[in-house]
């Protein structure tokens, strides 16, 4: 009797250790105008873009600019100026 409870402590401490084990789950990837860390997604701001799979925005490049949640920047406007990190031309 005594063998089957240490056994049965056994199996119950397993089953335990096994559940409070991490999960291996695959990161979060981010869909395009976010980026994240692998747990979270946040909206990429104004003045960069953030194709898919982003961990951090990048900086719109000078003659484009990039509104909130941009996944490509946009060529500025004829006339307008847009320097580097632009959010909209002016």
């Amino acid at each position: 009797m005594a063998r089957l409870i240490s056994i049965l402590l056994f199996a119950l401490v397993a089953l335990l250790w096994l559940s409070a084990a991490p999960s291996h789950a695959a990161p979060l990837q981010c869909s395009a105008g976010t980026y994240g860390n692998g747990t979270t997604c946040t909206t990429c701001p104004a003045g960069s873009y953030c194709p898919t799979a982003s961990t951090t925005p990048t900086a719109c490049p000078a003659g484009s600019y990039c509104p909130t949640a941009s996944t490509t920047p946009t060529a500025c406007p004829a006339g307008d100026y847009c320097p580097s990190g632009a959010g909209a031309g002016t």
